[in-house]
């Protein structure tokens, strides 16, 4: 979409895009955008998903839009939906999601993947291991927040609007960090 005009614009379509999917990740460096993963059915709310470890990226060009599956080494990240993706300083951080619909925390662990060398990472993490579902995470200069509830970046200010609490109700609180 063209901001300045909210018009939506068309551009030719290169490449073999993924297939359907929800719950997948995108983060964008450039005029590249990153895409890990997600989850689909064969039948929809008949079957159980198909998690997804694939890999693409979408290169935005005045004219077209090319896609292209990434080849992927190193400690590849399992299949799974419902996982964020962060770009810091020419890498890609994936952290959560799930890979059963009935999942009660995310999946475990931090992967890092380096651009250049199309590899992936399993990081050592300290600190609190967060286990949370269906979060948010920005990055903000060097580092990545990771919360529970919806966010928006503006400039170096995280954005917070709602979520869920333990016990299952929905909250309407409304925060900002200034980072």
């Amino acid at each position: 979409m063209a901001l300045a005009s909210g018009h939506w614009l068309e551009k030719e379509m290169r490449g073999d895009p993924p297939g359907p999917r929800k719950g997948h990740s995108v983060a964008v460096a450039g005029n590249i955008a990153f895409l890990f993963g997600g989850a689909s059915s064969i039948n929809q709310g008949e079957d159980i998903p198909v998690y997804y470890s694939d890999f693409y990226m979408l290169t935005v060009s005045p004219d077209a839009v090319l896609w292209e599956e990434i080849p992927q080494s190193g400690e590849v990240p399992s299949a799974r939906e419902g996982h964020t993706l962060c770009v810091v300083k020419g890498k890609l951080y994936l952290f959560g999601g799930a890979s059963s619909p009935d999942a009660a925390e995310c999946l475990p662990g931090v992967y890092s993947f380096d651009i250049v060398s199309l590899t992936w990472d399993h990081l050592a993490v300290g600190g609190v291991t967060l286990r949370t579902l269906r979060h948010s995470s920005v990055a903000v200069g060097d580092n990545i927040y990771v919360c529970g509830q919806s966010f928006g970046l503006v400039g170096d200010q995280v954005f917070m609007f709602g979520g869920c609490e333990a016990n299952g109700d929905f909250c309407k609180d409304f925060y900002v960090l200034n980072t």
